[in-house]
């Protein structure tokens, strides 16, 4: 007796299983919706009962078996994907840390979260300034709490940002295997994320201390770039994946998979990436334009650099390119989007004029750079 004598050979289910996982899948190598930050709860989320009704000597095990731990240890792999994450919590803060340090320091640090906001205020309210802290839009933000009402308010102030709470025993499995939970490939970048926010935190309190001017001229910002014309070269992986994610400042919101730029390469295009360092840490790579000739296909940028003037030495680095091939005329593509309100005015901020199929700039000479920003330049070693 075969197979289907003992068990229903159920085809259409089978289909449609192996149709979700290949969606999934395009979901994941696309980048489409990821999530960029995860902010969970503490009472009843991170651990059975309510802080401040607890004594002390009462923190043991049992407050973290099961789905608690569960979840802690999904979100440690989050974060080594590269995701930040933030703690949002009505409590005390000293007690949060006493207890924390007792169940889970060994396993998940409290330095691992890019932003705590333990106090009393309203949670939708400490949620905008954690948005504000790490620049990021709602719609890349999933929040998990266990009361509805917290629940409810965060949905109504935030109509973009997935909420979860039901059901505690599947949030650890949507955190691991659910698609805008994956990336492609785990850069080194990723593994620093959580440290260049912290930096850029610090940085942004800085900001308000000084002038403009007096805080440029501060940030000993410096920048690096490098030709990437390989899929192959050390810079490819980071560079999809910026394109890739970039929402905010994205001058096309073009996605592109490794077959469209391998056929870039091939024609001769290639992309200019970008990295940044200042006094309060290094960035990684933040910027990647897209070359094709004398036209920047597509400019997108970290929002970690955003107010340095970081894109407009991009632009000049890669015009000053254009023109080193012998060009007299950059071209560049601005498609307005949804998301991209900070990249809209870049191009004119460059002294682009707006032409036919988007913006131009006539080049009678090299384009020079803001005073505060060194620069230098290197050609990956991987590149053609």
């Amino acid at each position: 007796r075969n197979t289907s004598h003992f068990y229903p050979i159920k085809v259409f289910e089978y289909a449609c299983a192996v149709a979700a996982e290949a969606m999934a899948m395009y979901s994941t190598l696309r980048q489409q919706d990821p999530v960029k930050l995860v902010v969970v709860d503490l009472d009843d989320t991170l651990w059975r009962g309510v802080a401040a009704e607890r004594p002390e000597e009462n923190i043991d095990a049992e407050h973290i078996e099961g789905w608690p731990l569960g979840v802690v240890e999904a979100l440690g792999y989050a974060r080594r994907r590269g995701i930040l994450l933030a703690m949002l919590s009505k409590n005390s803060e000293e007690t949060v840390r006493r207890l924390w340090g007792k169940v889970y320091a060994q396993r998940l640090p409290l330095d691992h979260f890019a932003v705590l906001k333990i106090n009393w205020e309203s949670k939708p309210q400490n949620m905008q300034e954690i948005l504000r802290e790490t620049n990021l839009l709602a719609g890349n933000v999933i929040y998990f709490d266990d009361n509805p009402a917290e629940r409810a308010a965060m949905k109504q102030a935030f109509r973009e940002m997935r909420v979860f709470g039901e059901d505690p025993l599947l949030w650890r499995r949507w955190l691991l295997w659910s698609p805008e939970m994956q990336v492609v490939e785990i850069t080194a970048e990723s593994s620093q994320r959580t440290q260049m926010v912290r930096a850029q935190i610090e940085r942004e309190a800085s900001r308000s201390r000084f002038s403009r001017q007096e805080f440029l001229a501060d940030l000993a910002l410096r920048l690096e770039f490098e030709i990437v014309a390989s899929t192959e070269a050390p810079a490819f992986a980071r560079a999809l994946e910026l394109v890739n994610k970039s929402n905010q400042f994205n001058t096309t919101g073009k996605r592109w998979t490794t077959p469209e730029f391998k056929a870039l390469f091939d024609g001769g295009g290639y992309l200019l990436a970008a990295s940044a360092r200042d006094r309060y840490t290094a960035y990684g790579r933040i910027a990647v334009a897209i070359i094709e000739g004398a036209r920047i296909r597509q400019f997108v940028m970290s929002c970690r650099v955003v107010g340095m003037e970081v894109e407009i030495a991009c632009v000049s680095y890669a015009v000053n390119l254009i023109l080193g091939d012998g060009h007299r005329l950059a071209f560049a593509d601005l498609v307005e989007t949804p998301s991209n309100l900070l990249a809209r005015d870049l191009y004119t901020r460059c002294s682009f004029v707006a032409a036919e199929g988007g913006f131009a700039l006539p080049l009678a000479g090299p384009v020079s750079y803001p005073g505060h920003i060194e620069i230098g330049g290197r050609q990956s070693a991987s590149a053609a």
